[in-house]
């Protein structure tokens, strides 16, 4: 991963995700546990783009987008020129393999028509 800080950028899909992990947490353990929950994988996701933590790559998962794991959840990039794309995040109990080879069209078209944001 670069030093250089990436622009961070997130397509709908992940947008998505996270607005469901967000709304589950609020109601397995509360607003304030949810807020915190969300601010490390922010947190996370601010540490990749400015080349303080790495992701790695898994055929197990996908070929074509890296990873790393925040508290229970795979958060899954790609990185194209300047910027950090966010592409999806999964719960680490979910078959990441099967619910990825079902998002993975989704999420190329988004990152390909640049909707995110």
């Amino acid at each position: 991963m670069s030093s250089k800080k990436l622009e961070v950028w997130i397509t709908p899909t992940a947008k998505i995700k996270l607005k469901e992990i967000y709304n589950y947490s609020c109601r397995k353990w509360g607003k304030t546990t949810a807020k915190a929950y969300m601010s490390s994988l922010q947190a996370t996701i601010l540490k990749v783009a400015n080349g303080e933590k790495t992701t790695q790559i898994s055929p197990n998962f996908s070929t074509r987008f890296s990873y790393c794991v925040c508290k229970s959840h795979y958060i899954f990039f790609q990185v194209e020129k300047n910027r950090l794309i966010v592409a999806t995040a999964f719960h680490t109990q979910m078959s990441v393999r099967e619910r990825m080879n079902e998002e993975v069209i989704i999420i190329g078209r988004e990152i390909e028509k640049g909707d995110g944001g």
